[in-house]
């Protein structure tokens, strides 16, 4: 691959005469630009990605209430496969499976709610989360900044704030952030599909299962509803994210009810092709990264 890109096996088809010495000279060439090329694709690589703190940019407006939410994980296979992931500043690794994505109040329509005016401020939301352990443990092992840090005030900021009308009170924000890890734990989407023979691949050597007679079924089983599969746009058979539907439960709010998606979500949000899905191996995550 690398004298292709160099141009390098031309040369040597071409100087198919030359003596031995220049051959090895030539092939030692080619193998110390080949290295230099790989340390310049890694430190293209390192330099392209962003660690930067993530900020929805809201300008805050009071909107209409909405009608369910929905509940979005994230396969860290996918989602790291560009080499730019670092685990939160002390985890020393992921719990297995999916990671929370966010928890989005949706309308009865093809449209959603963002940046709501709410009573909790930026200032509070992050004394909240430093001053309760438990919860801010939580958040960095199952709701993890792996990219770009602040990831959680960035969707509270743009869908947490909307859902403020249920998860209301002084706790508001911190029953917000529990029911998501709650539903996290609750179903459990990979052990769900380990027990159905689900199992994670490299690219080389896909293992394709049948979204309707594996995955979906798989998932089904233990929330009792119908999940939303979301591919990768680049291939429509590697799943990227799960996505189900909650109701706006009002009783029991850290564990909320989840209900059957609305039709023109699932034709509009589900893209994965029929012939079959598979799972990337979640490649090794480098350590240090965001506070938070």
């Amino acid at each position: 691959e690398f004298c292709e890109v160099l141009g390098g096996t031309c040369r040597r088809q071409a100087r198919n005469a030359t003596s031995t010495s220049a051959k090895t000279n030539e092939v030692r060439t080619m193998k110390y630009a080949g290295l230099l090329l790989a340390l310049s694709l890694l430190v293209n690589t390192v330099a392209a990605c962003d660690h930067s703190n993530m900020s929805a940019g809201c300008k805050y407006t009071k909107q209409p209430e909405w009608d369910f939410l929905l509940f979005v994980q994230t396969w860290p296979g996918n989602f790291c496969k560009d080499g730019c992931c670092q685990l939160p500043d002390g985890v020393s690794a992921l719990p297995e499976g999916f990671t929370i994505h966010g928890l989005w109040p949706n309308y009865d329509s093809d449209s959603y709610p963002t940046c709501c005016t709410c009573s909790f401020s930026e200032t509070y939301i992050r004394n909240m989360v430093n001053n309760d352990t438990t919860l801010h443990e939580n958040l960095r092992m199952y709701w993890p900044a792996l990219k770009k840090c602040n990831f959680v005030e960035y969707e509270y900021e743009k869908h947490g704030t909307c859902a403020s009308s249920v998860f209301s009170g002084d706790n508001g924000p911190a029953d917000y952030f529990n029911a998501a890890i709650n539903m996290r734990n609750t179903y459990n989407l990979f052990k769900a599909l380990q027990n159905a023979g689900v199992s994670p691949s490299s690219s080389s050597s896909k293992k394709k299962f049948d979204p309707a007679k594996v995955i979906i079924p798989a998932i089904q089983n233990i929330t009792g509803h119908l999940p939303l599969l979301v591919c990768d746009d680049s291939d429509r058979s590697e799943l990227m994210e799960v996505r189900i539907c909650v109701t706006r439960d009002t009783v029991d709010k850290t564990n909320p009810t989840l209900m059957d998606c609305p039709d023109y979500l699932v034709k509009e949000e589900s893209n994965c092709q029929s012939t079959g899905v598979w799972l990337r191996e979640v490649p090794t995550i480098a350590k240090n990264g965001c506070t938070m």
